[in-house]
């Protein structure tokens, strides 16, 4: 199944999402009430309502990697800049997107009600960046509906479907 997920039109008590994005929940879930999930953007539309959030989530990086003294984070391949900017460095927008963009930002703007809809969207894929079309797709995977759900239980006991 593939779900194209327009923000301005689809019911916001269809749509949950998981906090802490993850793949290995994906097992709980039979082959069937998996879906791929797919947000078009227009360019200007996608700068319009994340550029804020991605500014602050970038300064708290740059803080972080400057503390840290670590491996930098994704957000330092573009100086910590503007949205605008990483949106020419593909892979390091998604690694930015894929953590804690879109659980802490991107789904909370999008859907305030968490975890309430029949369809949960449970991890980010790919951040696709067309130039030639103006526009910014994120792809990822979710399930439908709890029916079938294995109990998280038996899931963290070893357990997982045939």
């Amino acid at each position: 199944m593939r779900l194209y997920v327009d923000a301005k039109q689809t019911d916001p008590k269809l749509i949950g999402w998981n906090n802490g994005l993850n793949y290995g929940q994906m097992s709980r879930f039979q082959p069937n009430q998996i879906f791929h999930y797919a947000m078009v953007f227009s360019r200007e539309e996608f700068l319009a309502r994340f550029s804020e959030m991605f500014a602050r989530q970038a300064a708290e990086f740059k803080r972080i990697d400057a503390e840290d003294g670590d491996e930098p984070t994704a957000f330092s391949v573009f100086d910590y800049g503007s949205l605008e900017h990483a949106l020419q460095h593909g892979q390091a927008l998604y690694e930015c997107f894929d953590d804690h963009m879109m659980t802490d930002a991107v789904l909370p703007h999008l859907w305030p009600g968490g975890g309430e809809g029949r369809l949960i969207i449970n991890s980010l894929d790919r951040v696709e960046v067309s130039s030639g079309q103006g526009r910014v797709i994120l792809e990822g995977r979710g399930w439908n509906g709890r029916v079938g759900e294995m109990p998280s239980e038996d899931w963290l006991n070893g357990q997982a479907y045939d």
